[in-house]
């Protein structure tokens, strides 16, 4: 699901979902584990994508070393046709 805001003032902040959690955990614990991501919520908003690392679309070995953040950057700057994945 969408995020949640938490925090007032200069300690706003964003909270991951429970299912956001739930799957990095579940990645965390079975590192050779196969995965299928499948949700509307999280490609309507591209922030909400990070819990998705096995994508291959960010970190080593891709065109976004730095990371997901990096990536972010870049499909701001790409616009909304960047998000067309094939």
């Amino acid at each position: 699901g969408n995020p949640k805001t938490v925090g007032r003032g200069l300690d706003k902040r964003e909270k991951s979902s429970l299912t956001a959690t739930k799957v990095v955990q579940l990645q965390q614990a079975l590192p050779r584990a196969r995965v299928v991501y499948c949700s509307a919520t999280s490609v309507s908003h591209p922030k909400n994508l990070g819990f998705m690392s096995r994508l291959g679309l960010w970190g080593y070995g891709t065109e976004h070393p730095m990371g997901f953040n990096q990536f972010l950057d870049g499909l701001k700057r790409l616009g909304t046709g960047a998000m067309e994945l094939h």
